[in-house]
């Protein structure tokens, strides 16, 4: 995002009023997002745009913007308190994208996740060892990938270890 801003929806007095009644105060101090929320648990937030199009933002830059009057962010919005829901303002601070990782990885966030924690994954280790036992015993690779909705070739991934590589060969 280094040199690209950022530009935040006008937002009414209306939708700063919404915005705020979708917030809980927690006793940590955090401003916990009740409403919906992104992959990663980040709060998001509807604002009608200028086109008259529905426009999903993040919600802890919204609380950045209403608080500190900003519509143009070029950085990331960060959290002091290391908590996504949390829209406190007082827990947001603006850095760059190094900032940002720098912060991740000094709290111990930056590991990748791999296997079924993986956001993206859709197949369980269990599943994963199913599939390489089938193709051990000969199954047709096509019958497994069929069985499980996916290609041949990439039943030839986890079965060579290119992919799943952390789940253990079979033992015979």
């Amino acid at each position: 995002m280094a040199g690209k801003y950022l530009v935040l929806p006008v937002l009414s007095a209306k939708d700063v009023n919404r915005f705020w009644k979708k917030v809980k105060i927690q006793t940590n101090g955090c401003w916990e997002w009740q409403a919906g929320k992104a992959r990663r648990g980040y709060g998001q937030f509807g604002v009608l745009s200028a086109s008259g199009k529905v426009r999903n933002c993040v919600a802890p830059r919204i609380s950045y913007s209403i608080y500190y009057l900003i519509r143009q962010i070029d950085f990331c919005v960060c959290h002091i308190c290391d908590n996504p829901p949390c829209v406190n303002p007082f827990h947001l601070f603006l850095g760059t994208e190094t900032d940002n990782a720098r912060d991740r990885a000094e709290k111990g966030r930056s590991k990748s996740q791999s296997g079924s924690a993986h956001n993206l994954a859709k197949y369980t280790e269990k599943e994963i060892k199913d599939i390489r036992e089938q193709y051990a015993s000969g199954v047709n690779p096509r019958f497994i990938a069929a069985q499980y909705h996916t290609s041949r070739n990439y039943i030839y991934e986890i079965v060579h270890r290119r992919k799943w590589k952390h789940i253990q060969p079979i033992k015979f």
